[in-house]
């Protein structure tokens, strides 16, 4: 039997078809990279009939940001590398304007928020903007509300739990801090969507460690009277995997539901 010091954790992607019930994430397929990987952070994207998934690659040095096709069976094709960096780069979101998709991936460790766009689809993609400059920040979303765009992050290191949310009347800015605040569970685990009439923020709940799982978060966005809440309605554990113990991540459309998870493998 191996002992711990042969042991690492790994992130893989797990995927199921849409039922129409979000929250339900029975039925999942697991897809494992290779041994000297990990996938985590998926995004879904459909484009011409085709259904893609982009996330983050890492080779346990440094992240770059990869895609690959969804198969009909649910596997996925080999990835391809369409971002990198010298530095770490994770949680690619996406986002689409006028006819356009951006990527806003994780840049902290550049200290700025970078904004890339894609020039040929799916493979080639150049930086557009420096959104934020000076800011070590994780896993940004954009959400568009009352004509604003709002952008929801989270300050390094996650432990500190800094929610930052930030202001612009276009997407490449300028971007003001209108928001700054301590609050548990603060760190983003996919996007901000409506679901039956309600705004709600995937969260990552780090209680007992990094990535532990995952919290769904109605939100109220009230800039006139100057009031932001959050309140926590559903959750997922790492349960639905014999082998997880780490959850952080959730996507979804109208076809497919997608999860990271994370587990020990062999060295």
């Amino acid at each position: 039997m191996a002992n711990n010091n042969s042991m690492k954790n790994q992130w893989f992607i797990s995927i199921k078809k849409n039922n129409g019930d979000i929250f339900d994430i029975s039925g999942l397929q697991h897809n494992y990279p290779p041994k000297d990987y990990y996938w985590a952070d998926p995004f879904l994207y459909q484009k011409d009939g085709k259904d893609y998934i982009f996330y983050e690659l890492y080779d346990y040095k440094k992240g770059v940001i990869a895609y690959s096709e969804i198969r009909e069976d649910l596997t996925f094709t080999d990835p391809t590398i369409i971002l990198e960096t010298p530095y770490h780069l994770s949680y690619p979101f996406l986002f689409e304007e006028n006819g356009e998709l951006y990527m806003i991936p994780e840049t902290g460790a550049s200290n700025r928020i970078e904004l890339y766009k894609c020039v040929i689809f799916p493979d080639k993609w150049e930086l557009d903007q420096i959104l934020f400059d000076n800011i070590n920040t994780a896993d940004n979303n954009i959400l568009v509300k009352d004509k604003r765009y709002w952008m929801f992050t989270t300050t390094q290191p996650n432990q500190k739990h800094q929610l930052l949310i930030l202001t612009s009347e276009s997407l490449r800015g300028p971007w003001s801090i209108i928001a700054n605040q301590h609050i548990e569970h603060s760190r983003s685990a996919g996007k901000i969507f409506n679901y039956n009439n309600k705004l709600y923020r995937a969260v990552q709940n780090g209680t007992g460690g990094y990535g532990r799982g995952i919290y769904f978060k109605s939100i109220i966005l009230d800039v006139e009277n100057s009031i932001y809440d959050e309140n926590i309605e559903h959750s997922i554990n790492p349960v639905w995997h014999p082998d997880i113990f780490g959850t952080h991540h959730f996507d979804f459309n109208e076809k497919y539901i997608v999860l990271d998870g994370k587990r020990k493998i062999n060295d």
